[in-house]
């Protein structure tokens, strides 16, 4: 079966099809759900196959552990939150890294694993395990008091389409309350999903990917063909690629699901301003931070309150070297997560003194100097989060200081002058006040949605006919 990108004419045929049945014939919302429930579970098994059997089967366990759960005594009650645990994160262990780990131990005694150990794991496995786990912990916490009765209802909120792939990691207290109660979007919230439908369109097909084909890809893909200039400006493109690329992809999943009559939570807010890292991992991905805070970092943190702000910075280190690992059975991804939490943890430790020490500057400059900062730490973590191994992330870091060759500048504007312009337009989305943002949506949502569907039509159109190549796959439909 062909996958049903968001942008293939099937998909955007079926959901058109799917959005007229539920707005016009259909008043139950269980008729309702068991139809979304029907369209998710095609969605998944157009892009993994068979392998939507294991979301199913991992939902069914997890829904009749909690059944159980409920029920159960606080002893009990621990033996089956860890049953679901070996399920899910065991899973997800042998498929992502089976192959990583038995390598790692061999390569000790001078072997490596069989490559039949290097299982492809199915699409979005990362995301709905969380999605699943996370539910069973907090029936486990009893943050869930009723847990849900329907089985067809809790499948709907593991392999809900929209999200199923690549996020946002979704909490059943979010999405079961709006499963339970559908509701038809009003004209605003329908012309809200088309706006962020329309801009998620711009950001991923139009800026993302012309970044990635035009640029970015050609200096990562064969780094020793180019100067050390042109490595520090595509790490710069890397980021606002990866940004714009799954900003926008998140923008466009929040999009669809409000036409739906399911409201998302923003998975982004405008990170790249942010003064801190810390500031930055609240406004990144926030839906994957999140989780990690809340089942990771704080049970850590708590047990080791004793140590004060070691316990917390230690706390958080081990989140982030985890947090790399989910994204990947790679050293980069590890080394990646491992910075960022060694910076964090600093932040905890000596956030005070650092301020004292600057108390000299001005508030603007020192807010200046910390935008810089905490803009580079997220640059060249990056750098390396792209790269396929830490050996050509030095590389490049080490030529931006040794062969940098300034003086290939104004030629190197002359021949990206087209992926330059789209960076600007990307950071214009992320640094222009958040009030224009408002007021574009205002005045979309005025013009019907007669003219937004055909905004729409006609911006996919134009973005299809003048970006060069096929459409880049998202990003993070890799981990």
């Amino acid at each position: 079966m062909i996958p049903l990108h968001f942008s293939s004419p099937q998909f955007i045929f079926l959901f058109t099809i799917i959005l007229a049945v539920l707005a016009f014939g259909v008043k139950s919302v269980k008729l309702r759900n068991v139809i979304l429930l029907g369209f998710s579970l095609l969605f998944y098994f157009s892009f993994s196959g068979y392998w939507v059997v294991l979301l199913a089967g991992l939902a069914l366990a997890d829904f009749v552990l909690v059944q159980q759960m409920v029920k159960a005594n606080d002893k009990q009650r621990d033996y089956l939150l860890w049953l679901s645990f070996l399920l899910n994160i065991g899973t997800l262990l042998i498929f992502k890294y089976t192959w990583f780990f038995t390598d790692t131990v061999l390569s000790f005694q001078g072997a490596s694993a069989p490559l039949w150990l290097k299982w492809v794991a199915p699409i979005g496995l990362s995301f709905y395990i969380f999605k699943n786990f996370s539910y069973t912990l907090d029936v486990h916490r009893e943050e869930i008091i009723q847990p849900e009765k329907n089985f067809l209802t809790y499948l709907l909120y593991v392999s809900w389409f929209p999200n199923v792939l690549a996020g946002p990691i979704s909490r059943a207290t979010e999405l079961l309350p709006q499963f339970n109660t559908l509701q038809k979007p009003n004209t605003t919230e329908a012309g809200e999903g088309y706006f962020l439908i329309t801009v998620g369109i711009l950001q991923k097909y139009w800026l993302a990917d012309a970044l990635g084909m035009n640029w970015v890809d050609r200096v990562f893909d064969n780094p020793g063909l180019f100067s050390g200039m042109e490595h520090l400006f595509a790490a710069y493109g890397w980021l606002f690629q990866l940004y714009l690329d799954f900003g926008g992809y998140s923008l466009l999943v929040m999009g669809i699901s409000l036409l739906l009559g399911i409201r998302l939570s923003p998975n982004f807010d405008r990170p790249l301003r942010s003064l801190s890292l810390s500031t930055f991992w609240k406004r990144w991905h926030i839906s994957m931070s999140q989780w990690f805070r809340d089942y990771v970092f704080t049970p850590l943190n708590f047990n080791w309150r004793s140590w004060g702000r070691w316990g917390a910075g230690l706390s958080v280190l081990l989140t982030f070297i985890l947090s790399g690992l989910w994204h990947g059975p790679a050293w980069t991804y590890i080394l990646w997560g491992g910075l960022h939490g060694i910076w964090l943890a600093g932040e905890i430790l000596w956030r005070t003194p650092i301020q004292s020490f600057f108390s000299f500057l001005p508030k603007q400059l020192f807010n200046c100097f910390a935008w810089f900062l905490t803009f580079h730490v997220v640059v060249f973590t990056a750098l390396i989060f792209r790269t396929t191994d830490i050996t050509s992330a030095m590389y490049m870091m080490e030529s931006m200081f040794s062969r940098f060759q300034g003086h290939l500048f104004f030629t190197w504007i002359e021949t990206y002058r087209w992926p330059l312009t789209c960076l600007g337009v990307g950071a214009l989305f992320e640094f222009l006040p958040g009030k224009i943002f408002s007021w574009s949506q205002q005045q979309f949502i005025r013009i019907g949605w007669m003219g937004q569907a055909i905004v729409i039509a006609l911006l996919l159109i134009w973005v299809f006919q003048e970006t060069q190549g096929p459409s880049v796959p998202f990003q993070y439909l890799e981990y």
